[in-house]
């Protein structure tokens, strides 16, 4: 087999183990698939997710923007943008988040960038992004809590909101 065709299984395998929650064994296959093929898309996208699931921010924001230099869809934007806000850049995320579709959006998203807005500050804003998840899904769990925690930041004696 060629190393091409070698780092596809490899890639493949990665994608499986991070569906059975292994994160750490899907990066170590991915770093394998690299050493392999140099200049992977698929590597990059897929090692980018694991790190992030294993919260190395650093390195998955490195491998998504490498990633997204051969072209990028809804899903590696928003995945981009997640990790900017975790990392502590809300701003940037919110940037990445306005070039998403509403219409094409993931489910999560909204509540991301709501949290994001929290971050910055924009009560407003975040209010109003958790309100349109909700709409979207009720049930929405990252909605409800960061909503909640906005609400109790809001009314917490002091706060000045």
């Amino acid at each position: 087999m060629g190393s091409g065709v070698d780092a596809w299984l490899l890639i493949n395998v990665a994608r499986a183990l991070l569906d059975a929650d292994r994160p750490a064994d899907a990066r170590a296959l991915l770093d394998r698939a690299q050493d392999l093929v140099d200049d992977d898309v698929e590597v990059y996208r897929t090692r980018g997710f694991a790190n992030a699931i294993l919260g190395v921010y650093t390195a998955a924001n490195s491998d998504l923007e490498r990633a997204a230099r051969s072209g990028t869809d809804s899903w590696l934007t928003a995945l981009r943008a997640e990790v900017l806000r975790v990392s502590g850049h809300p701003d940037d995320a919110l940037a990445l988040f306005a070039e998403l579709d509403p219409a094409d959006e993931l489910r999560w998203v909204a509540a991301s960038r709501a949290a994001a807005m929290a971050a910055l500050g924009d009560v407003d804003g975040a209010l109003a992004a958790y309100a349109e998840a909700l709409r979207r899904d009720p049930r929405d769990v990252n909605s409800l809590c960061g909503l909640g925690e906005l609400e109790l930041d809001r009314h917490r004696p002091g706060s000045g909101r």
